[in-house]
This record gives C-alpha cells, sequence and structure tokens, in this order.
C-alpha cells in the first residue's frame, strides 16, 4: 500500500516533478489527477481547511504539504521512515543533519571564512550505542572536506572516530588510535 498520494495534474509540470523524484528514490505512491477525476479533486479539497483545490500536493502519512521544495520533501519522506537521503548540510543552521524517524541525527560546526570547527554531535536517544552516530560521522567528514577549509574537531565523540581511520586522523590532526 502506497503511503504517499500526489495530487496534481497530468498537464501540471511541477507534478510530473514530483513524479518522477519519487520514482527516482524508489518511493511507492498513488498520483490522482484532479483535472480528470472529480472524487481525486473532492478527496483533494477536504484537505484543506478552505476547501480549495491547490495542487500539487502530497500527502504523506497525515500531512499535506503544497508544492514543497525537494529538501522539505525528502525531510518529510525520511521522517515517514519511506527514505533515507544520507547526510545533508544545512549552512543556515551550522548542521549536518540526518532526517530520521522518530527524530533528525545532527553535528553542529561553526565556521569562519577560512576555518570549520566541528562541535559536536547528536543522535536521538534510542539510536545510541548503535553505530550511528560514528556512520554519520564517516558521512559528514567527506562533506566538510569537500567545503575546502582549515577542520577542526572539538567534540570528544568525533575526534575518537576520525582518530580509527588514518584519512581522517591526518585531515584533522588528530592522533591516530
Amino acid at each position: 500500500m502506497a503511503h504517499v498520494k500526489l495530487y496534481g495534474s497530468e498537464h501540471c509540470g511541477k507534478s510530473r516533478y514530483y513524479k518522477d523524484v519519487l520514482t527516482e528514490r524508489g518511493i511507492d505512491y498513488v498520483f490522482l489527477d484532479v483535472e480528470a477525476d472529480e472524487a481525486a479533486a473532492s478527496e483533494l479539497r477536504q484537505l484543506y481547511t478552505d476547501g480549495g483545490l491547490k495542487f500539487p500536493a502530497l500527502l504523506i502519512g497525515n500531512t499535506i504539504i503544497r508544492n514543497p521544495a525537494l529538501r522539505e520533501l525528502e525531510r518529510k519522506l525520511a521522517h515517514e521512515g519511506l527514505y533515507n537521503p544520507g547526510a545533508v548540510h544545512e549552512p543556515r543552521s551550522n548542521r549536518f543533519v540526518r532526517y530520521m524517524k522518530p527524530q533528525d541525527a545532527f553535528l553542529s560546526y561553526s565556521e569562519t571564512d577560512s576555518r570549520i570547527v566541528l562541535g559536536h554531535i547528536e543522535v536521538p536517544p534510542q539510536s545510541r550505542g548503535t553505530g550511528l552516530g560514528a556512520k554519520f560521522a564517516l558521512e559528514v567528514f567527506p562533506m566538510v572536506k569537500a567545503l575546502g577549509k582549515e577542520a577542526q574537531i572539538t567534540c570528544p565523540f568525533m575526534r575518537k572516530v576520525a582518530s580509527r581511520n588514518p584519512e581522517w586522523a591526518d585531515y584533522f590532526n588528530v592522533p591516530r588510535a
């Protein structure tokens, strides 16, 4: 059974875009053409408090989102346990995030024009001790390196993870384990 419904129109470019996005990510979904199917249009109207026919819209779990940005869509799909986008860089909040159910893991940092300092990693309490923190750190390290800045780690856990891998121990200038 599909956990995602896409309300749109075959004539709408944005509806086709969302179909492609969902298909490329292997998400099982149902497409409902609100211009060709009055029952689908009625169903969509009932999801909005004003009864409007606003599309494209996606019903993911119990949440309707209209015309979401790709990152917002991926976040919602991940929160529902339907998709894993891996580590995502959110520069506005100075974090790397792993969207997941029931809550996100994140790695916070500070930066200047030439330097980035990885300060803290947080994984959900129910995921501690599972290896998720180390796996997440190892996903983020190449992303940090790709930023092309001098990098430092102040978080003891991340220093430990980096120390176990010669490439990252050398890059972050931490003693090898």
